[in-house]
């Protein structure tokens, strides 16, 4: 995947972090992650993260977001 690509990826990772209501933000890296699985294999979650301006260790929870895709639908949104 290109570098415009995981930077277009970090700046919706970013929006959605920023726009979750207070102490709902954890959930909204997890909604990327399902809404994004996609364009998200094969792409490190911990680079996407970081160029989000969030710590790399929220690589992880977009990785759970990603693996949760194969058995979820997002049927709310979260703000």
């Amino acid at each position: 995947m290109s570098g415009s690509a995981v930077d277009e990826l970090a700046r919706q990772l970013r929006a959605d972090y920023d726009a979750a209501p207070r102490g709902r933000q954890a959930a909204s890296i997890h909604l990327f992650g399902i809404r994004h699985a996609q364009a998200l294999r094969g792409v490190s979650k911990s680079a996407v993260a970081e160029r989000a301006g969030l710590p790399k260790s929220y690589g992880t929870e977009i990785n759970k977001g990603v693996q949760l895709s194969e058995y979820v639908a997002i049927t709310k949104p979260l703000v």
